[in-house]
């Protein structure tokens, strides 16, 4: 096995625990807010459409000089994902429905007024 694809299964793996970090946090697509789930081998899943499976998406695609650090990486459904490609969001003028900032720390309920998490 060569360096290169070691280093590609590190970073496929670490890509899979930071998709599920992010679903466990917000389950919903940053795009259109619609629920996603997690692909597994669990056959209850089937069921589902393979267009909701949660996918991370670069807020500021590669192509356009984005980066690979968490803040510029989004949960999003395969579905908004295919269609947005490599554009900028300002490029197709979409607005988010999902997280729009981090939560403020009590994952249990929340207590703030206007909170958006």
């Amino acid at each position: 096995m060569s360096k290169r694809s070691r280093r590609n299964g590190r970073v496929q793996e670490r890509m899979r625990k930071y998709i599920k970090y992010l679903h466990s946090i917000a389950p919903n697509c940053f795009w259109c807010g619609h629920l996603t789930y997690l692909p597994s081998d669990n056959p209850e899943l089937d069921k589902w459409p393979k267009k909701f499976a949660a996918t991370a998406d670069h807020y500021i695609p590669l192509s356009k000089g984005g980066n690979n650090k968490h803040i510029n990486i989004v949960l999003s459904c395969k579905k908004c994902n295919n269609i947005r490609g490599n554009a900028l969001p300002s490029d197709l003028s979409w607005q988010t429905r999902g997280r729009k900032k981090k939560h403020h720390g009590n994952k249990s309920h929340c207590y703030r007024e206007n909170c958006s998490c």
